[in-house]
């Protein structure tokens, strides 16, 4: 299933049952889930060999975005006074941990490429990576994950391409939002990455297949193996 919080309401996809619908709690009150309280999102294009469903949710602004395979809606609104509107960017998302806030846009994959996005415009930001991502496998976009480095102003992306030996992501990105630039590729193979705050400095944790949190890019081995992360600039 899909979470994420919007003006104070829980909201849920990914219901086994109706896949476009989205369920949300009544504001303030987020175990509470009114009857009424679900909005389905059943138009716009999607691919013939997938299944019509609701694949992202990411608050943004005033609004939820709310993506899908091949399109992307905004939500608005609480209990039965809610909107639902298609957004003009003729894409979606298949990945909901795969999609990133900055202060320049949203950032997501779509079709073995990376946009940044506002609500009614996009930018390509992959050009020069088109190579390593045409590689990711798409039926495992699921699997992608990122979080941002407020402190690097660097967004950490992990994929899983059709390379992978094992149920795991092979394929680890670092993309600087400032600079517009990809500028190194992590080779530790990371599952999830969290924020956390060590001795009051903003960091990010990567959960590895190994079953350990390690600190992403602090200090210079992983449990006696060397850190392998080098700069790959096109």
């Amino acid at each position: 299933g899909l979470i994420d919080l919007y003006n104070q309401q829980l909201v849920v996809a990914g219901i086994p049952t109706d896949l476009v619908a989205l369920q949300y709690s009544d504001p303030g009150t987020i175990d509470y889930f009114a009857a009424a309280n679900i909005a389905r999102f059943s138009g716009g294009r999607n691919a013939l060999e997938k299944t019509d469903q609701i694949t992202a949710l990411r608050s943004y602004f005033d609004e939820l975005i709310v993506g899908k395979v091949n399109s992307a809606w905004t939500f608005s609104g609480t209990g039965t006074d809610v909107s639902i509107s298609a957004l003009p960017l003729t894409l979606g998302s298949a990945s909901h941990r795969g999609v990133v806030e900055t202060p320049w846009a949203l950032h997501y994959l779509f079709e073995n490429n990376i946009f940044g996005s506002r609500l009614t415009s996009r930018g390509l930001v992959s050009t020069n990576i088109s190579s390593l991502l045409s590689l990711i496998d798409g039926t495992q976009m699921v699997n992608t994950m990122a979080m941002r480095n407020d402190r690097s102003h660097i967004i950490h992306w992990s994929f899983r391409t059709t390379n992978a030996t094992n149920s795991q992501n092979d394929l680890g990105l670092i993309y600087d939002y400032i600079a517009d630039a990809w500028v190194c590729r992590y080779t530790p193979k990371v599952s999830y990455y969290s924020r956390v705050t060590v001795n009051g400095v903003p960091e990010l944790l990567l959960c590895s297949y190994d079953g350990y949190m390690r600190r992403a890019g602090v200090g210079t081995d992983f449990d006696g193996t060397p850190i392998e992360s080098y700069v790959t600039l096109p």
